[in-house]
């Protein structure tokens, strides 16, 4: 009890955690505006004359789809209703509910959350559908997240049926449209032509990946309302935007986020430092291993020694200049009676561990002064715990 009851007592970097959740949904999406103006481009004949419309949202993990797509409905759905248009709508995970019963199941709860899980065929759900949209007299908007999961395991039938929904009635109003949201640009290709053909190519929102100033945005955005004032500074987040810079994954920037505040607080510390950070990546998708160190070169060691003892001293940046890392690496070398090597050659060292992902480079902000600076950052594993790695390394060597 006692242990439960300080954990619970104790301070927090977090000023409110749920803000850093997957399903969470900002009032801002920075820099999908273009893609959430094209889909109410899509769907403004919905709004407009009630009629139905269909398209598919696609791009890579972390491009910011699921987010996309729950934002558009929320806001289609309240400026339809303040038009006089009654539309609802309902967001289905198809990797959960990867077949037809259950992604029906789970529109008609959002209607009758006691509708029985059991019993009931396709057909006699998508009659109690019609049955639901007729009597509130709406239009629903359903999305289909990781449509792909159900086409794979169930076909396109019920992806034509939503999209033939209205077909069999003489009802003035159309009364079902469609998102099919995929990590796959190929998503299309996997419908069968009858259902291929109720989509129009031209409805495809194909999202891109972040770049690291976009994810800076998204990072700062979170940080700002997820913690405390004070608790996280632009030096971390610029470091947790350039590690997952890597494949424009705005998901990865956002858990490095939530993980490296989770490890300030365990720490007991009041901010969230590079460390933290460091320490964040090598627990989600770390790169480094002793065998990868083993095969470094006894300068680039060194080299990289002099960058992590730098990086790893209690209130450091994320970042230091070139020239403060090649300082560093020459007093390493000394340390262990080395000649440091020639400008052109540490030069080499520095590029050959950015080639193998130990460290990054990156150009300095311009300062008005002539001539360009650039910075290097760790971004895999916690300085101090590299160090303590090349020191082992260096000790075996020198033992022969």
């Amino acid at each position: 009890m006692a242990i439960v009851e300080d954990e619970l007592g104790a301070s927090s970097v977090f000023a409110d955690r749920s803000k850093l959740d997957f399903n969470y949904v900002p009032l801002d999406l920075p820099h999908r505006e273009e893609e959430l103006r094209a889909l109410a481009s899509v769907f403004k004949q919905v709004a407009d004359r009630s009629a139905s419309q269909s398209a598919f949202v696609t791009g890579s993990v972390g491009t910011g789809k699921t987010v996309l797509t729950k934002k558009f409905a929320s806001d289609f759905q309240e400026a339809s209703r303040k038009r006089q248009q009654n539309v609802e709508y309902v967001h289905v995970n198809c990797r959960r509910n990867a077949s037809e019963g259950l992604v029906l199941h789970a529109i008609l709860k959002h209607f009758d959350p006691k509708y029985p899980e059991r019993g009931f065929s396709t057909n006699e759900m998508m009659r109690d559908l019609r049955k639901q949209l007729e009597r509130r007299g709406c239009h629903l908007l359903v999305v289909l997240d990781e449509a792909d999961a159900l086409v794979a395991k169930e076909g396109s039938d019920l992806v034509y049926s939503f999209t033939r929904f209205d077909d069999e009635r003489a009802a003035p109003k159309a009364t079902l449209s469609l998102i099919l949201v995929s990590a796959e640009d190929t998503m299309p290709l996997r419908l069968d032509a009858a259902a291929r053909s109720t989509f129009r190519r031209s409805n495809t929102i194909a999202l891109p990946p972040y770049n690291a100033k976009q994810l800076t945005a998204i990072v700062a955005q979170r940080a700002k309302i997820a913690f405390h004032k004070g608790a996280i500074d632009d030096d971390v987040i610029d470091l947790i935007a350039e590690i997952a810079g890597e494949d424009g994954d705005a998901r990865y920037a956002i858990e490095l986020l939530d993980h490296a505040g989770w490890l300030a607080d365990q720490d007991g510390d009041e901010e969230v430092t590079p460390e933290h950070v460091r320490a964040a990546k090598a627990n989600t998708r770390s790169f480094v291993t002793e065998d990868k160190v083993k095969l470094l070169g006894v300068h680039q060691l060194f080299t990289l020694k002099g960058i992590a003892r730098k990086l790893g001293r209690p209130r450091a940046k994320a970042h230091l200049t070139t020239g403060e890392a090649e300082e560093a690496y020459k007093l390493v070398a000394e340390e262990h009676d080395q000649t440091p090597r020639a400008h052109t050659q540490y030069w080499k060292y520095l590029n050959e561990l950015e080639v193998a992902g130990w460290i990054r480079l990156k150009e300095a902000p311009r300062t008005g002064t002539s001539g360009n600076t650039q910075l290097v950052s760790l971004p895999d594993i916690p300085a101090r715990i590299l160090v303590k790695k090349i020191d082992e390394v260096l000790a075996k060597e020198a033992k022969g």
